[in-house]
């Protein structure tokens, strides 16, 4: 039996063999920009209190700064 035949049998084509260039760049666009907003989401609020902790350690004064 021939490949074609084969193929075609069991529901393939060979142009239907995977991903194609684009399909990746899609995909790798896609959670680039999942990862972009994820940072985005934790660092913001992480930064403001390693600032507290900072300034705790730094002037000795960790009630003003509210980072106990």
């Amino acid at each position: 039996m021939s490949r074609q035949r084969l193929a075609r049998r069991i529901g393939r084509h060979d142009r239907e063999r995977g991903q194609t260039p684009t399909e990746y760049l899609m995909i790798a666009g896609i959670m680039t920009a999942i990862g972009i907003i994820v940072l985005a989401w934790v660092f913001f609020p992480w930064r403001k209190s390693m600032q507290g902790v900072t300034d705790c350690v730094r002037t000795d004064d960790c009630q003003a700064t509210g980072a106990q």
